[in-house]
């Protein structure tokens, strides 16, 4: 193998594996995009500095390609499958050890950029300032999807799904738990001083509205913390939200706020926050 003079960062301590800048190699006898132009697909060169620490690899895809490392090389040869536009299908074309080595573990920043333009969140300001927020708002985000997953122990290769828990759906259950309100005890529009008798005797009954259904996200159901039974009086009682259950009950969740059954026959609060999965 040629040794040529060849001044990068990648000898540093560590391995490193990654993508170079030609403003960033100095003094590396490469050839210039121009002349990698006129080369065939597959057509690589590579230099390795004086004291045998870094290899630095120009390899020619659909354009010229700069890679550095300290600890791959070329060898083994491999053959990687390109889509050739000439020729409207795939071919084999050879390829560096170091190009098959860097796509299979390419991430990081990488996977992340990929990650946000999935799903990104949509904003109409122009504000710079707006946009960093949401941004670093957006990558918090991922970042905790990520963790998540590791946490439970999926190694997925496929990064948009993660089992049965897409991005999208972390997204929208975070979205949901953040945007939920405390429930607020309602007051009367009038105070008992500035009623009189005549109007008690003509005020029209209260139209009760009625209670829709439970919208309580699974990671707030399901979670197993501060689910406590509060009883509430006879006048706001509403169905049971458990299911296959339509009784009406005076007693409710402090945190999902939805009515239950809670008595010696029927228990639907254990089953209402006990996940079936």
């Amino acid at each position: 193998m040629a040794k040529r003079p060849c001044t990068t960062q990648v000898d540093r301590p560590g391995r490193v594996t990654c993508t170079l800048r030609p403003n960033r190699i100095q003094g590396c006898p490469i050839s210039t995009e121009k002349q990698f132009n006129q080369k065939n697909r597959g057509y690589y060169e590579y230099f390795i500095s004086d004291n045998s620490k870094c290899i630095v690899i120009a390899g020619k895809d659909s354009k010229r390609v700069l890679l550095g490392s300290n600890h791959i090389g070329i060898e083994p040869e491999t053959m990687i499958r390109r889509w050739a536009k000439e020729k409207r299908c795939t071919v084999d074309i050879k390829a560096p050890q170091i190009i098959k080595q860097y796509n299979k573990f390419i991430g990081g920043v990488d996977t992340l950029d990929m990650l946000v333009v999935l799903h990104q969140i949509p904003f109409k300001s122009k504000r710079w300032y707006t946009r960093t927020i949401w941004r670093i708002f957006d990558l918090m985000a991922i970042n905790s999807w990520i963790l998540m997953n590791s946490r439970r122990g999926d190694n997925s290769r496929d990064l948009t799904s993660h089992g049965s828990f897409r991005l999208f759906h972390f997204k929208s259950e975070t979205a949901k738990c953040l945007s939920r309100k405390p429930k607020l005890q309602r007051l009367p529009l009038t105070t008992v001083d500035s009623i009189s008798d005549d109007d008690k005797e003509n005020e029209s009954p209260t139209k009760k509205i009625r209670e829709l259904s439970s919208s309580v996200t699974h990671a707030i159901r399901y979670d197993e913390s501060n689910h406590w039974p509060i009883f509430i009086s006879a006048i706001n009682a509403t169905r049971c939200k458990n299911e296959n259950c339509s009784k009406k009950r005076y007693w409710e969740c402090s945190k999902c706020n939805v009515h239950f059954c809670l008595n010696s026959n029927n228990n639907c609060s254990t089953q209402y926050h006990t996940s079936k999965n």
